[in-house]
Parts: C-alpha cells; structure tokens; sequence
C-alpha cells in the first residue's frame, strides 16, 4: 500500500516536470551534444557486447513472447487486486511458468487477440489457497473458463454434484445415440 509521503513526492515531481518540461528536454538535447566521439564509441562497444550476452538474451525472448507480454499485463492487473483486498503480493514473471494447455479443463491457453478483454481460453492466476494471497508456489495457471467456474462455486460438494450430473447426462446421452445406431 502507498503512504501518503510517497503520493506527495509523486505528484510535486509531476509538477516541477511538468513546469520546467522544455528546460529539461533541452538539457537533455545539449548533453547529447557534448559526448565526445569516444564517449559515443564507448557506449556503442558496450551495447554491442551487451546485446550478445546470454542475460540480454534471455530478456528478449521473454519480452518477445506474446504469451509473456500478456503474462506481464495479467500480473499488473493482479497486483492492483491484491493491493485493493489488502492480501500479500510476491510474485514476479520468473516465479510461475505459464502453460501450453489448462491443466484443469486441457483447453489450449491463448490471448484473446484483437478484442477486448478475457476469452475463455485466456491465461488466468488461480490462488490454490486464497487467504495466503498471491505468493509463489500458492499460484498456477489455468483458463480464464476454469477460474471463473471454480470462483462461482461456494461449496465444493456443489462442485462434485455438477461434475456427477455432467457425467450422468453424458452417459445418457451416450446410450441413446448407440441405441439409435
């Protein structure tokens, strides 16, 4: 939770930022102008070299991966829920692995590209036990389907009656299309 101090500081640097912009823009223009060549060399040896490293990398391919930037856009929204239920929040994009398949339904997990909001087979954080928040190893991923239909239910007995009324309604099913054969 943010204390008060902090939302001050904030919102005076917005202010001064916001007074002084073209001061500061062109500060930053003149700096630029004032490298030396061998400054320029230095910094574009060192991104060089950089840029082979194994970490950058690493970095790259997880920014790349669509199903990692949507991850990134999913944590935020769930950093933002914890902070409002007032639960602990300990997770980072590294701590949870992120599917191929629902490992409660087996339904593929994917974006729902070019619209707005969830689908149901959209990546969705599940709390194995609410009440310890979200903290590693207290999470999976799981559909967006799966998540909402585990949040519905109250009780788990109901759960089990659903799941028993579903398989009853399919053996039926089943025997009337072999009778029909």
């Amino acid at each position: 939770m943010q204390n008060a101090s902090s939302t001050d500081r904030r919102t005076k640097q917005r202010a001064y930022y916001a007074e002084n912009r073209e001061r500061l823009l062109n500060y930053k223009k003149e700096r630029a102008a004032r490298r030396s060549p061998e400054e320029v060399d230095e910094r574009k040896k060192y991104m060089s070299e950089y840029r082979r490293s194994d970490e950058y990398k690493a970095k790259r391919k997880t920014y790349r991966s669509t199903a990692a930037q949507s991850f990134r856009g999913i944590l935020a929204c769930v950093r933002q829920r914890a902070k409002k239920q007032k639960i602990p929040y300990r997770l980072t994009i590294n701590d949870i692995a992120v599917p191929k398949y629902c490992p409660v339904l087996g339904i593929e997990l994917k974006r729902n590209a070019g619209h707005f909001g969830p689908c149901d087979t959209s990546p969705s954080v599940d709390k194995l036990t609410p009440k310890l928040g979200y903290i590693p190893g207290n999470v999976r991923i799981i559909s967006n389907r799966a998540n909402r239909l585990k949040g519905d239910c109250t009780d788990p007995m109901e759960m089990i009656d659903i799941a028993n009324d579903l398989a009853a309604r399919l053996t039926l099913q089943r025997l009337v299309e072999m009778a029909v054969m």
